[in-house]
């Protein structure tokens, strides 16, 4: 008999194995997690969960919120007009001197 068949059979094959109950208990806390800014990424989502007392790794949290499609959404940024057209100092430009 092989070895996957005698855990697979050992394990019954039916109903979910414990990472997918863990899982599953995970994406449901962070459901729940209380949004203070409105907006939650995988860092502070993770940071959430260390606090509450759980052992996770950025990457499962990420990938977790994946397959919820959840996402953090971006801060915005001040519009960038390109170098020298703002209101600092105005660029270096070269002296040239023709003779």
């Amino acid at each position: 008999m092989a070895r996957s068949s005698f855990y697979y059979w050992r394990s019954d094959g039916c109903g979910p194995d414990r990472r997918q109950v863990a899982d599953a208990r995970l994406a449901a806390r962070m459901g729940r997690a209380p949004q203070v800014r409105g907006t939650y990424g995988v860092p502070r989502v993770t940071a959430e969960l260390r606090e509450a007392g759980e052992r996770v790794n950025r990457k499962r949290i990420a990938w977790l919120m994946r397959t919820a499609g959840l996402a953090g959404a971006l801060a915005p940024q001040a519009p960038n007009d390109g170098p020298g057209r703002g209101d600092g100092p105005e660029p270096h430009r070269p002296r040239l001197h023709r003779a």
